[in-house]
């Protein structure tokens, strides 16, 4: 079955959409949305990613002091070209240390829509941004999920962020907030800074699931805990990376990973958007990679990121009822090749149920936001009617 055509697709944030920190930064794109409604308004959480604008070597790092009240800055170090190995657009690789360094560094800027199919505005000043050594180098791909927390507040916002690090590797972090002007990001009490997780495509279930450890509470009730669909694997010979449910009683530990979607031709997959519940099903749009056979773009091969659907039971949501067919392709955007070509990542979607659609939001080719929104009968259709998982 072909997948549906979206009722309306659009490129809606593009780099020249905002302006650089700075006159010594550019912005490279604006991409890999996390996406809510708030107080009637759709409101986005842009990537926004900058390169130093000379052509000298310089890696941007942010200048963070541990605590909320980091200025909200981008320095430079200049690298010689004589301690670096081989340099690239996007990174450069230092012999001393023997690792990999980017040359580029990415925050989020707030987006305001009134009907979730164009920017109305967008904040010129990040009102979130790095302030912790973990997110030193940036922050990046938000996924925001409407939850509840454990302090039982009602129609509060988490979002999940990742930060690369190069000393503390890439971690995925939490944070919350009541109206997107002030932010909690998560610790225990006596700890000097935010809790993270060494765990990559982190988005929250806006539900409570049942403990898999079916742990009871005091008055012998099962415990229901929070749920996240996450990425503990990294690659390896024996496993592709791909698709895992993860829990926790305080949106701090998280344990119990159960694996939901396994490799099936040699390509890996990754979390897209926060699973959503649309009737007796828990729905996700994920991404899938799949290797080149050719070179495209110059002397560099990349893969390509494509997106598909899958379907849990609302009830057990460890049970993978449906698997799509390709929903998505990359490059169907109709504009330049970005800067990371061949890819299209959905980070961000919305059901509209006074309308009947669901809007998905993705970066595409890491340098543009576009969105695609569906009659929801559609897309659920489709699901159900792709091969059986």
């Amino acid at each position: 079955m072909k997948a549906p055509k979206p009722l309306e697709f659009r490129v809606i944030a593009t780099p020249g959409s905002v302006k650089p920190s700075g006159s010594n930064m550019e912005v490279a794109g604006v991409f890999n949305p996390g996406a809510s409604v708030v107080d009637g308004e759709t409101l986005l959480m842009l990537r926004v990613a900058e390169n130093p604008a000379e052509k000298k070597i310089l890696l941007p790092y942010f200048n963070v002091n541990n605590t909320q009240n980091s200025p909200f800055e981008i320095l430079l170090e200049e690298i010689p070209k004589k301690d670096t190995k081989w340099v690239r657009e996007r990174e450069i690789f230092l012999k001393k240390e023997g690792h990999v360094r980017l040359r580029h560094i990415s925050y989020p800027l707030i987006a305001r829509s009134k009907d979730g199919l164009t920017i109305d505005s967008i904040e010129e000043k990040p009102s979130f941004h790095p302030c912790y050594e973990h997110e030193r180098f940036g922050i990046e791909d938000v996924r925001i999920t409407k939850v509840t927390t454990p302090q039982g507040q009602e129609d509060v916002y988490a979002f999940t962020y990742v930060s690369p690090h190069r000393e503390l590797g890439v971690s995925t972090s939490i944070a919350t907030t009541l109206d997107f002007k002030r932010f909690k990001r998560f610790d225990l009490q006596g700890m000097p800074r935010p809790i993270r997780t060494l765990v990559k495509d982190f988005s929250l279930f806006p539900e409570k699931i049942r403990s898999p450890e079916m742990r009871k509470d005091e008055l012998h009730q099962y415990k229901m805990d929070y749920a996240a669909l996450t990425r503990p694997n990294a690659f390896s010979d024996l496993s592709s990376p791909g698709i895992w449910m993860s829990y926790s009683d305080n949106l701090i530990y998280w344990g119990g990973n159960h694996r939901l979607i396994r490799s099936c031709n040699g390509e890996y997959t990754g979390t897209g958007t926060p699973p959503i519940k649309v009737g007796n099903l828990w729905l996700g749009i994920y991404h899938e990679v799949n290797p080149m056979k050719k070179k495209r773009f110059g002397n560099e091969r990349f893969s390509a990121y494509r997106a598909r659907m899958f379907g849990l039971d609302y009830h057990n949501p460890e049970k993978l009822l449906y698997r799509s067919g390709i929903l998505i392709n990359p490059n169907e955007h109709g504009l330049a090749p970005g800067f990371r070509p061949n890819v299209v990542y959905p980070t961000g979607i919305i059901k509209r149920e006074d309308q009947g659609v669901i809007d998905i939001y993705s970066g595409e080719d890491d340098t543009y936001t576009s969105m695609r929104r569906y009659y929801t009968e559609d897309i659920i259709k489709f699901l159900k009617r792709s091969p059986e998982v």
